[in-house]
């Protein structure tokens, strides 16, 4: 297991655990886990500072409550279940990584409307199977890079052929995305998609994302997706 470390130039060490800041979105059933990550990438910037970034994260289930985030090995207070963790360290790779897992509480998450919405829109035809290019516009922060990946490859899903309509989103690997301010407001995000993992009742789904900016900025990622 990962230990969790401090960087140079920062004062302060998170406590332990700490209650996110999340809701169930609109119309929406349960509580965004683009949310849950995001609430842990404000912790993994106060370790690492504007270097910090996600290289992966993983859900084993969805949670309508309120989510608890633990440091490290730190355990579960009696009673709560993880529900997954996500991991950050520092872009140049020298710092990290670091742990941060995510446990339910007891309290149901309220809701509310998220402050705006990321504009996707296909570029062309749609691609064959569960390929797509498409265009985006704005992007504002991190969460927001997190909710335009998680949302595209989930709407090519539901696009494409097959049974795909009750996926949840399960993780993101190889990666290296950058907690702060959104690096590219706009640009194109192309998903490939790389294979369909069956076994009964489980149905997992893995996509490639790769995102361009106007001034050659790129970035990318693996996403799952499962039932």
């Amino acid at each position: 297991m990962a230990t969790i470390l401090a960087h140079p130039a920062s004062q302060s060490t998170p406590p332990a655990l700490k209650r996110l800041p999340v809701f169930v979105d609109g119309g929406e059933t349960y509580v965004g886990e683009t949310q849950i990550i995001s609430g842990a990438a404000r912790i993994a910037r106060g370790i690492f500072g504007p270097q910090a970034v996600l290289t992966a994260a993983v859900f084993t289930r969805r949670t309508r409550n309120q989510v608890l985030c633990l440091k490290g090995d730190t355990p579960p207070p009696e009673g709560l279940d993880l529900i997954g963790e996500a991991r950050f360290a520092t872009q140049s790779g020298d710092c990290g990584p670091v742990i941060l897992r995510f446990a339910e509480l007891a309290e149901p998450a309220e809701h509310r409307k998220r402050r705006h919405d990321v504009v996707f829109e296909p570029l062309g035809p749609k691609g064959a199977g569960l390929n797509g290019t498409f265009a985006f516009a704005g992007l504002l922060d991190f969460e927001d890079l997190l909710s335009l990946i998680v949302e595209t490859v989930k709407g090519v899903h539901l696009a494409g052929p097959g049974a795909f309509d009750d996926l949840r989103f399960a993780g993101f690997r190889q990666t290296a995305l950058p907690l702060g301010t959104a690096p590219m407001t706009a640009g194109k995000l192309t998903v490939r998609h790389l294979r369909v993992l069956s076994r009964s009742p489980r149905l997992r789904t893995v996509s490639r994302v790769q995102i361009e900016g106007p001034g050659g900025d790129s970035l990318a990622a693996t996403v799952t997706f499962m039932r």
